[in-house]
């Protein structure tokens, strides 16, 4: 790692033969220097020396025609014999000239140079530039061990050599504050601020900093608690009115920032809708459709648009999950009693309802066939008793779907039953649904027996060889279809008009839908005519591009938002 000294020469920089004394306001230390580069290249070599160290290379940055002046020699004449000196020639008098120039600077920079930054000279000429080369080569990796200046009192013939770093962490503060708002992220700001010991600042980046990991992590269950800690957090720091130190002032005065990304107003806190947009417009997709899947059933049931008249302590549902979302989704859109609807009948696809009725909720395949449940099922559902009892002698047979799916493959397993109608099912079952043993799947053969059973099909109007609807489609359709005495067998009440709740619950079960291909990685490929209609009636782009989808989200919570 070389230690390298960079400095602007600029146009008015004079010469004093007789030297002029200049003292640090940094520590104390006096340089004798004709010229103030001079003070501030004496001051590193010195500082360098305390540690043991040496100034490996120094570069002077001036224009072409204050190359020539004597000054510019002089520099140069007593630097080479301590190090390696090199002019580079330099001309931002014009603004589109940074853009060249600055790559001119770096040319001569290498990616472990410790870097000691001579902000002398003119704003736009030196400092400005020298900030810009600075502020980039910190994100490149290199270590930024001094930005100072060098100021010249003619009158009393001395000089004083200052720091510029606060000026560089109010850029870093002002970069940090937008990094947050951006993309969540606190890593700036806790280093600009890492000694910072006032309380709300301290709890401000606290709150800040578990948002992000909530955000970014996708932990749905914190994003209430994290958000109310943000809110507080905003509120205590935007209220302080006691005597303010010059890095929280500026902290404070630059909470509109963050307030505004986030949509916060006086009317309301930063909250999940909120969250969802900000999301959306800083790239965070499938944040935002994993944040509007979990917490938007919140959303609907605390706002009292959908109340659930049934005793919640009886459903059941992971840690990790929302109970309200086990209300919205597994209770009512996911219900057998909704997807048992005449309109419904007749568009169920035979999985979806058979799991219906006999999946208990939060079990996998393996724990389908569970006694109690066979037996709730039976009572519950008596007009599918038949197709049960059939599933529940092949189950004997062959264990848990999985394991049958897997024995089937392998043509390991045959079905040994007296009973007739079990032995057809079963024999057509190998020979047809598995004739691709490698492509077979368990839902397959479930949708097979059903079919064999007779169930669904039998009142179905639809052709034998026209394809079943998608379970959007299903869904969907049993939504459009509600009427005014949709929950006469349902345990829910609505408290806004009904066309408003289906809009509403559609939009969320295309979500849902769009979450789970893109977290599965599954292709999208071609819809179906059916539903590109109901994209289209509410609202809704029919394809799936980032910007399309994108947009469907900020669509579908405005709407939302129209209604809080």
């Amino acid at each position: 790692m070389k230690n390298v000294y960079i400095g602007y020469v600029s146009d008015s920089s004079r010469l004093n033969d007789d030297g002029f004394e200049y003292v640090s306001d940094i520590d104390n230390i006096k340089i004798s220097a004709k010229t103030a580069n001079e003070s501030c290249l004496k001051y590193v070599i010195k500082k360098l020396e305390g540690k043991n160290e040496r100034l490996d290379k120094i570069i002077f940055l001036c224009t072409p025609q204050v190359k020539e002046h004597k000054i510019t020699e002089y520099l140069k004449n007593s630097t080479e014999q301590l190090s390696e000196c090199t002019i580079v020639e330099i001309d931002t008098h014009m603004d589109l000239d940074v853009y060249t120039e600055i790559p001119k600077i770096l040319n001569h920079i290498d990616d472990s140079d410790r870097l000691y930054m001579d902000m002398t000279g003119g704003i736009r000429a030196a400092t400005i530039p020298l900030m810009l080369v600075s502020y980039y080569l910190q994100r490149r990796g290199n270590e930024i061990a001094g930005e100072i200046y060098s100021t010249l009192d003619n009158g009393k013939k001395s000089g004083s050599i200052k720091s510029n770093t606060t000026n560089r962490d109010i850029i870093r503060l002002i970069s940090g504050i937008d990094e947050f708002a951006t993309s969540a992220k606190v890593g700036t700001l806790q280093s600009v601020l890492s000694d910072e010991q006032d309380p709300d600042i301290i709890n401000l980046l606290d709150s800040m900093k578990s948002f992000s990991e909530s955000i970014i992590l996708g932990q749905t269950n914190l994003v209430d608690e994290n958000l109310l800690n943000l809110n507080n957090g905003i509120s205590a720091l935007q209220n302080k009115t006691d005597s303010l130190d010059a890095r929280v002032a500026l902290m404070q005065s630059m909470l509109p920032v963050i307030k505004n990304k986030f949509f916060y107003t006086d009317k309301n806190e930063i909250n999940t809708v909120s969250t969802i947009r900000w999301c959306v417009d800083n790239g965070f997709l499938q944040q935002a459709l994993t944040l509007y899947t979990e917490k938007m059933p919140d959303v609907i049931m605390n706002n009292n648009w959908l109340e659930y008249t049934g005793d919640k302590s009886k459903i059941k549902h992971q840690s990790f999950e929302s109970i309200n979302y086990c209300i919205l989704y597994r209770e009512l859109i996911q219900s057998p009693k909704m997807l048992r609807t005449p309109q419904a009948t007749q568009i169920a696809d035979p999985i979806s309802l058979f799991r219906s009725i006999i999946t208990p909720v939060g079990e996998c395949d393996s724990d389908i066939f569970k006694k109690a449940e066979i037996r709730k099922a039976k009572k519950s559902y008596p007009e599918f008793t038949e197709a049960i009892e059939v599933m529940e002698e092949l189950d004997n047979k062959c264990g848990d779907l999985v394991t049958l799916r897997r024995k089937v493959q392998t043509q390991r397993v045959r079905c040994y039953s007296k009973d007739k109608k079990i032995q057809e099912i079963w024999n057509d079952a190998l020979k047809t649904t598995f004739r691709n043993v490698w492509q077979c799947t368990a839902n397959d053969f479930i949708t097979h027996v059903l079919e064999a059973a007779g169930i669904l099909y039998e009142a179905s109007d639809k052709d034998p060889g026209e394809d079943e609807p998608n379970r959007f489609e299903s869904q969907c359709s049993c939504i459009d279809s509600m009427t005014d005495t949709w929950n006469e067998n349902m345990e829910f009440v609505s408290h806004i008009d009904l066309d408003v709740l289906k809009h509403i619950l559609i939009h969320y079960c295309y979500m849902k839908n769009l979450r789970n291909k893109i977290n599965h990685a599954n292709d999208y490929g071609s819809i179906t005519d059916t539903t590109k209609d109901i994209l289209l009636k509410y609202g809704l782009s029919t394809s799936f591009t980032f910007d399309d989808i994108s947009k469907d989200i900020i669509t579908s919570t405005d709407y939302i938002e129209s209604k809080l």
